[in-house]
Order: structure tokens, then C-alpha cells, then sequence
């Protein structure tokens, strides 16, 4: 099973980084996790004359074609999503719209990141998500930039790992069910 930690900021040294960091370090044993970064797919805002879906996973540029071909290489996802001003960042959304069939009949977990937990993000992006037919876990790990980061980590709690670590449980069971 290989699920993708799409790490949904493109500003470099955000506090997103430093959850998905912890994301990936607190992975389940037996599962591949492959980070997704925006940083490393710097898409150009989506202005095609096609629809992604009919597309045929043929995309018009390079840059394009690599971000459809690593989210089409998982099973599932994990979303570290932070809040920009309530709501999903830009260029997360324009990753997503690039997107057809690799997203379709997936599913998604989701860890938010934000002055309230990014909570309003991760909704918007469940919304998002249902286009393409997404099985999206109820649950989710909610961190606040105030209270739950510090010094360039996640603060270490029971609680929170506890929180990362049944949201995985539940990823991977439900993916395994998606795959028969």
C-alpha cells in the first residue's frame, strides 16, 4: 500500500513543512508513505482548454505530467492542509484542478494545520475532494500554530500521536477495502 503525503503549502519554511515532517516520521510500519510536496510540483495556474477528466492522463507540460503521475502511484492520501484566511491555499486547490482520474475513487485523510487547527480548510477540501468520488476519513488531526508547534516541530503529546495514529488505522483499512 503506498499512501501520498501531499504537503498542501507552497511557501517554503511554513509550519506545514514541520507537520508533515511529523506525519511522515509517525507512518505505520508496513506502509510506503511518499512526500508530495507543492514545493518540489510548481504548477502554473490551471488555464487549460481541456477538462482534466477527459484528458486521458495526458497533460500539457512536464511539470504537469509528474505531479498527475505521483498522485497517481497511491493508493491513498494523507493531506496536510494549512489554513490560508479560512480556507484552502491557492495553490493546493490549483494542484487539485490539474487533477482528473488520478484522484478518482481514492481515499483521503486529512491533518490541519492553523490558527484553529485548520479545521475550515479541511473542509473546504473534503467539499473539493467529493468531485472525484474520494472516500474522506471522518476523522482527522487537527494542530494550532500557537499551541502545537514550536521550535521547528510538532510538540511531542501522547494525545496527538494517538490522534496521527488512528487516523492512519483508518486510512489504511478503508484503502485496503477501496482495493478489494
Amino acid at each position: 500500500m503506498r499512501i501520498g503525503v501531499i504537503e498542501g503549502a507552497t511557501r517554503p519554511g511554513s509550519n506545514t513543512s514541520v507537520v508533515t515532517r511529523w506525519v511522515l516520521d509517525h507512518a505505520p510500519e508496513g506502509v510506503e508513505v511518499v512526500h508530495l510536496p507543492l514545493t518540489e510540483h510548481v504548477l502554473p495556474l490551471f488555464d487549460w482548454e481541456k477538462h482534466p477528466m477527459a484528458a486521458g492522463r495526458q497533460y500539457p507540460s512536464e511539470a504537469i505530467q509528474a505531479w498527475a503521475d505521483a498522485v497517481n502511484d497511491c493508493d491513498g492520501f494523507v493531506f496536510v492542509v494549512p489554513e490560508y484566511n479560512h480556507g484552502v491555499p491557492g495553490g493546493l486547490k490549483n494542484a487539485i484542478d490539474w487533477l482528473g482520474s488520478e484522484l478518482w475513487g481514492k481515499a483521503s485523510a486529512f491533518v490541519g494545520v492553523g490558527a484553529d487547527g485548520g479545521t475550515r480548510a479541511v473542509e473546504q477540501l473534503r467539499l473539493v475532494l467529493a468531485n472525484f468520488n474520494q472516500f474522506t476519513i471522518r476523522s482527522q488531526v487537527s494542530l494550532s500554530i500557537f499551541r502545537d508547534i514550536a521550535d521547528g516541530k510538532v510538540q511531542a503529546s501522547d494525545q496527538k500521536n494517538k490522534d496521527l495514529a488512528g487516523l492512519y488505522q483508518e486510512l489504511t483499512a478503508t484503502v485496503a477495502q477501496l482495493k478489494g
